[in-house]
């Protein structure tokens, strides 16, 4: 049995993990959770699994096998160091190992620096922003060099927390009402708005998420790459989508680009329509529709929606969503466009299970693998 720790991090963050890694086989028999004081005491239910979240305090982790932390790094600072001292695997998914220089590793990128685990067993995983993207930039930067990305990212409720969910659901509420929102309740209108995320008071003027996602896709990439980066809050309770231009160091067709990142690891791209399966003025038939091109696993029969219901987002737009690519595992791109310069995309994704959870778990399976 591996002895897990799960430090930090929301309840929905905690429980997809569990979720994740019973999936994977591990056996959680020895599973441990821990969190501030904000958390500890409550009991999480995941997997078949019920955990009971303890407070996290200097001399928790002095005998696992394994510790991942999530959150801000709050924790991260507190007792990253004390798991590596009683020998575990850390698998760190906040800012604070990366800082320190532990290797920033993706599988679907560079999972060879996994290998370079060695002695002090600490590897950095990037945000969930930064995931999605580079899952996508992986195979056209293999094929023809990534020189420069410039991604404006959407960002949900849900990557700010509990409380960012419930003051978008109530501020949607009140307007819905015609009730006006009050500046003191309710600083900052996220309902039925879109804005920037505000810039850092140092620095160039780029916000910290956007900061952190120029670090970690460089971290990944190299240098050489040069990122800018637009976090734009838009009223979506979860999930993740970006609109990305990369310019390359050689062209590619759109057909070559398609067929590149349709390869690639962990992506998925909708599948082309057939001209038999398109109706009248360029409209989609019923029965094209009727097949999700976005889901990665079939759906039962009995859990169908009627193909009615479901036309009309298919029909006008055939870039998957948030909301369409809930629960997936893996990265969908679509709207793929090319010119002499680059390539411009669209790519969405669940950022608890792809952006968080796969990530972190499949970096833990190479490791262990790696330290046999």
């Amino acid at each position: 049995m591996t002895r897990i720790a799960i430090v930090g991090g929301s309840s929905e963050v905690v429980s997809d993990l569990i979720d994740v890694l019973a999936d994977r086989g591990f056996d959680l028999s020895g599973l441990r959770v821990l969190g501030d004081e904000s958390l500890a005491g409550e009991g999480i239910e995941a997997a078949g699994y019920d955990v009971r979240v303890e407070q996290a305090a200097r001399g928790s982790l002095g005998t696992v096998d394994v510790a991942i932390f999530v959150g801000d790094g709050t924790l991260a600072r507190l007792l990253v160091h004390e798991a590596h001292q009683a020998g575990a695997v850390v698998i760190d998914a906040t800012p604070f190992s990366r800082s320190a220089g532990a290797p920033l590793v993706l599988p679907e990128v560079n999972a060879e620096r996994i290998g370079e685990l060695g002695e002090k067993r600490i590897l950095a995983v990037p945000g969930p922003h930064a995931v999605g993207l580079a899952v996508a930039l992986a195979p056209l930067h293999d094929a023809a060099g990534v020189k420069r990305v410039v991604t404006t990212v959407f960002d949900s409720a849900a990557m700010h927390g509990r409380e960012a969910m419930d003051a978008l659901s109530q501020q949607s509420v009140r307007l819905m009402q015609g009730r006006g929102l009050a500046n003191d309740e309710f600083p900052e209108q996220l309902a039925f708005n879109a804005r920037p995320q505000a810039a850092a008071i140092d620095g160039d003027g780029a916000s910290h998420d956007e900061e952190r996602l120029v670090r970690e896709v460089t971290g990944l990439f190299g240098d050489a790459i040069d990122v800018v980066a637009t976090v734009v809050r838009v009223p979506v309770f979860a999930g993740a989508a970006q609109a990305v231009w990369v310019e390359l160091e050689r062209p590619l067709e759109t057909e070559e680009a398609e067929r590149l990142l349709r390869e690639g690891r962990g992506i998925l791209l909708p599948e082309p329509r057939a001209a038999s399966d398109v109706d009248g003025a360029g409209e989609p038939s019923l029965d094209a529709l009727a097949d999700d091109a976005y889901d990665d696993e079939p759906r039962d029969e009995e859990d169908e929606e009627p193909v009615e219901e479901r036309a009309h987002d298919l029909r006008h737009d055939e870039g998957p969503g948030p909301v369409e690519v809930g629960g997936s595992e893996a990265v969908h791109v679509a709207r793929i466009r090319s010119d002499a310069h680059g390539v411009a995309f669209w790519v969405a994704f669940d950022e608890l299970r792809k952006g968080t959870s796969l990530s972190l778990v499949a970096t833990l399976e190479i490791a262990l693998r790696e330290l046999r």
